[in-house]
């Protein structure tokens, strides 16, 4: 049975993740995040109270020193642009860059 869209609000099912001491949470929580990011996304209705509600999904990241965001997915150009802004190694932009495009790609084409 379809029921009615409730469309005057919008809700965000967000996984957030944060690191106090360094300038990413670690490379592991970076990859739950993703994969509830990509759970969360098969979601085909959410109901409130009996009627649809329009929602989105979103992964926080947060940690010393970020001053900017990127909204995923998007391309690898734009997670480098992203990573080489934060104060973190090239050996973790790499490993970032690296698994945060797979699982971007990953939920691109489901």
């Amino acid at each position: 049975m379809r029921r009615e869209v409730r469309k005057e609000e919008h809700y965000i099912i967000q996984k957030s993740k944060n690191s106090t001491k360094k300038t990413l949470p670690e490379l592991s929580d970076i990859q739950d995040g993703l994969f509830k990011l990509i759970l969360y996304s098969n979601i085909d209705s959410l109901q409130l109270n009996g009627l649809r509600v329009l929602f989105a999904t979103r992964l926080k990241l947060t940690g010393k020193n970020i001053r900017d965001r990127i909204i995923l997915p998007c391309s690898l150009k734009e997670i480098e642009s992203f990573l080489k802004k934060l104060d973190c190694t090239q050996q973790q932009r790499t490993e970032y860059s690296q698994k945060v495009a797979s699982r971007n790609t990953a939920k691109q084409h489901h």
